[in-house]
């Protein structure tokens, strides 16, 4: 722009004479003013080519363009949760090709809720408020061919303070030329598959049961639509009813998947996973563990699948317990949760635009806590025979501007002791 401005300076004054004289006609510059702008035109080479051989900040920046990328054509945050580092190292294989590609994610969400359910030292049971729910900050390494680097930073939205890696692992393998790979790291261990939540609010069955980031070794093979993993991990390092449960590699994980599509637009999923020991870990009915529950080792077990047909997809999974556990002294028998979701998914004014309605429901699970939708400032926990015997999430999601989606969601529950809540959110996510 620079270089057009010194031409237009120079130039219009020798040209104002003859441009201003053209009416019906084109002006043909004379002899001296040709000569005139040919000089300047050489001018403007000269430092054209000046500025390219120099270190200008466009020539780092346009060095750095081959360097770093942003991952907007496949963002992280829109990754599952449940084998994200394979997500990760098939993204690589596509369009996350630079040394470094970096991203982010942020969740606005404005609330309301309402209801019968009264949590004991909390004033949830209405309300209404606007929060800044999720932000994240993601960057992943291309070390080279077989390693592959990752790690998120999630700065706190509500009343805790301070910034936690959310995750951070390591990924071994090259999936162009062997189906094996090894994730060491902090991220989300390969149980489940918990596809039936909302833009915000998550399913019973999700809440209670999906283990979240843990350090783990995870051993993987992915060929063709089939996923397996053997997976390691530390238990827990509570003592509870004088059963200690250590920190050692004592957690195991066994998880097949197998994912189909046909060229008619029919596509079909199905999975099972298995957990050595739900004790300690993430998940609510784990977590219960450390104050309510109490028993020996207890493994965990979930079975999930999918149909579609075009723009049409029905999700159902089921998790459970192998044994039960102990509630005061009273075996609370097997803790269990089915849930499932239909979708729907047209193109409206030339974006996808998603439909979706949810039903989970839960089995001896009263005494494990749930934590609401609403009032994430507090993010209170549901208390003694609260826990979430039935739950409908209704939600429409739709992308307003590239990688900015929009999704208004119902959430409606019920818990053991017969009380309810519901909670509307309009929910703005933006991936970056």
């Amino acid at each position: 722009m620079k270089y057009k401005a010194l031409f237009t300076a120079l130039l219009l004054p020798s040209l104002g004479q003859y441009a201003l004289a053209a009416t019906n006609s084109i002006a043909v510059p004379t002899p001296q003013q040709q000569v005139q702008i040919n000089n300047l035109q050489n001018q403007i080479n000269q430092l054209q080519a000046t500025a390219e051989n120099s270190p200008s900040n466009n020539k780092f920046f346009n060095k750095m363009g081959n360097i770093i990328m942003l991952d907007t054509a496949n963002p992280f945050g829109l990754m599952p949760d449940i084998n994200f580092s394979l997500a990760v190292i098939q993204g690589k294989q596509k369009q996350l090709t630079k040394p470094v590609v970096v991203g982010g994610y942020i969740e606005a969400d404005a609330q309301a809720w309402g209801g019968s359910l009264n949590i004991p030292s909390s004033n949830y049971q209405s309300g209404s408020n606007l929060y800044i729910t999720n932000a994240k900050l993601y960057a992943m390494g291309n070390v080279n061919n077989w390693v592959t680097t990752f790690f998120s930073l999630q700065p706190s939205t509500n009343n805790a303070s301070g910034t936690t890696f959310d995750q951070a692992f390591m990924v071994i393998g090259n999936l162009n030329s062997n189906p094996l790979f090894l994730t060491i790291g902090e991220t989300y261990l390969p149980f489940g598959s918990f596809a039936g939540n909302g833009p915000w609010s998550n399913s019973i069955t999700t809440n209670d049961f999906r283990i979240s980031q843990t350090d783990q070794i995870n051993l993987g093979y992915y060929q063709n639509g089939l996923t397996l993993n053997l997976a390691v991990a530390n238990g827990a390092n509570n003592t509870n009813n004088n059963s200690t449960y250590s920190q050692n590699l004592e957690d195991f994980v066994y998880n097949a998947n197998y994912i189909k599509s046909y060229s008619n637009s029919f596509n079909y999923s199905v999975g099972a996973s298995y957990l050595s020991d739900i004790r300690g870990q993430s998940p609510n009915i784990g977590g219960a563990y450390n104050s309510t529950l109490t028993g020996g080792k207890n493994a965990a077990y979930d079975l999930n699948g999918s149909i579609g047909y075009k723009q049409v997809t029905l999700n159902a999974e089921f998790a459970s317990t192998t044994k039960s556990a102990n509630f005061n002294g009273v075996s609370t028998g097997r803790l269990s949760s089915w849930m499932t979701t239909l979708s729907y998914a047209p193109v409206l004014y030339n974006q996808i635009t998603t439909f979706s309605v949810g039903y989970s429901t839960s089995k001896n699970a009263n005494n494990v806590p749930y934590t609401v939708s609403g009032m994430y400032n507090n993010l209170p926990a549901t208390g003694t025979n609260q826990g979430f015997k039935q739950q409908w999430i209704a939600f429409v999601q739709r992308p307003i501007i590239n990688n900015v989606y929009l999704g208004p969601e119902y959430d409606y529950a019920k818990t053991y002791n017969n009380q309810n809540t519901w909670t509307a959110t309009l929910d703005l996510s933006a991936y970056f």
